[in-house]
């Protein structure tokens, strides 16, 4: 079972944190998006991408071409939207 008290807070922290170190390094174009490994129905919390077993095999699948991680990136921000209109309706 996912201890959610200490480890979703600490993912976003530090996604966060290194949001704002590439700002500050002259990379805010770049996209950060905080994820964490567990059982989808235990972690999924607005903002916060849920990587199973499954989704990171395909994940690592999908980088082997650069347009195809870019593809990737961009459904991951898309899924993480509409995680988070669950939560706010």
């Amino acid at each position: 079972m996912l201890r959610t008290d200490n480890r979703l807070p600490t993912v976003v922290r530090c996604a966060n944190e290194l949001r704002q170190q590439l700002h500050d390094g002259g990379s805010a174009d770049l996209r950060v998006i905080p994820a964490i490994g567990a059982e989808m129905e235990q972690a999924e919390r607005p903002g916060v991408a849920v990587a199973t077993r499954e989704t990171l095999e395909a994940a690592i699948d999908c980088t082997i071409l650069p347009l195809q991680s870019d593809a990737l990136f961009s459904e991951t921000e898309k899924e993480i939207a509409e995680t988070a209109a669950r939560f706010t309706t």
